[in-house]
């Protein structure tokens, strides 16, 4: 897993509110790759970094059964977090902490919730 800063512009025809076709063009920061498969709709989380460094990427990997977290501001990998009851991928992912700080986070699975702390 590695973050991709060479990207080249990406350009997309987007509609204004004049019903006008635009063309658009952005410049891709960071690329942060996970898993080699995904089979199952996951929904990734933009959180709070616990530590006031900007935020973080969680995202399923569903090969591995884990929890990926990057850094945005660096593009570095932060953490893994593997299950260990079942080999179900994570589906969806958001912030429980009591302040919002991005410490707690909650993991849905088939059928149950896990809370992960950051590490």
């Amino acid at each position: 897993t590695t973050a991709d800063t060479t990207a080249e512009p990406q350009g997309a025809v987007v509609e204004n509110s004049n019903n006008d076709d635009i063309e658009i063009y952005c410049d891709v920061k960071r690329q942060l790759l996970g898993g080699p498969q995904q089979t199952k709709l996951s929904r990734t989380a933009l959180l709070t970094h616990p530590e006031g460094d900007g935020a973080i990427v969680c995202a399923s990997n569903e090969k591995n059964c884990s929890a990926m977290m990057w850094s945005c501001s660096s593009g570095e990998k932060l953490q893994e977090v593997f299950r260990r009851r079942s080999r179900k991928p994570y589906l969806d992912f958001t912030d429980v902490s009591a302040d919002g700080n991005g410490s707690l986070i909650a993991g849905v699975v088939d059928g149950s919730v896990e809370v992960l702390e950051w590490c």
